[in-house]
């Protein structure tokens, strides 16, 4: 037996966000969108509007565009309408259509409380007619379409070096001078956003000429150093939503030692390099990732040194 059958609507709309109706959004990221409109009744229909509408909260108002259309602030969604879009003053049997927008999402949700988590993005599409042709009387020609996507989490990642404002001693020269080894201190530290992540863990290569002498601390989980790859290793496990908010980052700090070489006499040479941390979000399912610059001898973040102790000397 044939199954059921459902009927389109007489006025047909549909929008999709970079091409989907469904999946997660990335905070900061730019979209475009589309919307698909068709009449699907057998007569001309006129005076056609369409409205797309999403959470303020979640986007930059100021970044929102629309090819011939207009960001109603009253009714708070993109509109066309005949006044601006002359195809939708009257649409044939059949007749169907592209409209097109774009909007930037805010590069961080508003997250205030521990309750301003798991953030959805709804947009909802409608089209309707003030006008339905003479057999559609009294029948109101309107339709509403609805998707929803999950906002990814963000994940952070900063790394910095310091000498004498450290919480570990460190010894040696400074500026670091040729054959003899100078430590410093290093300190990692991670946030997220809006959602649990799980699996963080962040990655770095301690270069040539540089030496891993200890873990001295980390907020949470462990720090290993792998000495035939050079791979440093901060395994974190799951960063719980609004770390680096409502909460503090979580840190890790480790001591390096670097003996610098005749050829980089006037260099700033790394101290940590490739440094990147990644983790799965927990709400949404995206793969996230940060990555910093390398972390070299230039101590900008230790307010007792100047430049004049960043340069390698003989």
């Amino acid at each position: 037996a044939a199954g059921p059958t459902i009927a389109s609507p007489l006025l047909l709309v549909q929008a999709r966000l970079d091409d989907k109706r469904s999946g997660s959004l990335a905070p900061g990221s730019r979209l475009t969108g589309t919307v698909f409109f068709k009449n699907n009744l057998t007569a001309p229909v006129e005076n056609i509007a369409i409205r797309v509408s999403f959470p303020e909260r979640l986007v930059e108002l100021a970044s929102v565009e629309s090819e011939n259309g207009f960001y109603d602030v009253i009714g708070r969604a993109i509109t066309w309408n005949p006044a601006s879009e002359p195809r939708l003053a009257a649409l044939d049997a059949g007749e169907e259509g592209v409209l097109g927008f774009s909007f930037t999402l805010l590069a961080a949700p508003s997250v205030r409380t521990f309750s301003d988590r798991n953030f959805t993005f709804l947009l909802s599409t409608t089209i309707e007619s003030g006008t339905p042709p003479p057999e559609h009387r009294g029948a109101p020609l309107a339709h509403q379409d609805r998707v929803e996507f999950k906002l990814d989490s963000r994940l952070t990642l900063a790394a910095r070096a310091v000498y004498y404002d450290s919480p570990v001693a460190n010894t040696g020269p400074l500026p670091p001078r040729v054959r003899a080894t100078t430590t410093y201190a290093l300190t990692l530290e991670v946030g997220g956003g809006a959602n649990d992540i799980r699996d963080v863990e962040v990655r770095a290569v301690v270069p040539s000429g540089v030496e891993f002498r200890s873990a001295v601390a980390a907020d949470v989980g462990s720090v290993t150093h792998n000495p035939a790859s050079r791979e440093l290793t901060w395994r974190i496990g799951t960063l719980g939503a609004a770390t680096g908010l409502l909460r503090p980052h979580v840190k890790a700090i480790i001591q390096l030692a670097f003996t610098p070489a005749e050829n980089q006499v006037d260099a700033a040479p790394p101290l940590l390099r490739a440094i990147a941390a990644s983790g799965r979000d927990a709400f949404s399912a995206s793969d996230l990732r940060a990555s910093v610059e390398d972390v070299t001898i230039e101590l900008t973040s230790d307010p007792r040194t100047d430049g004049g102790h960043w340069r390698v000397v003989r």
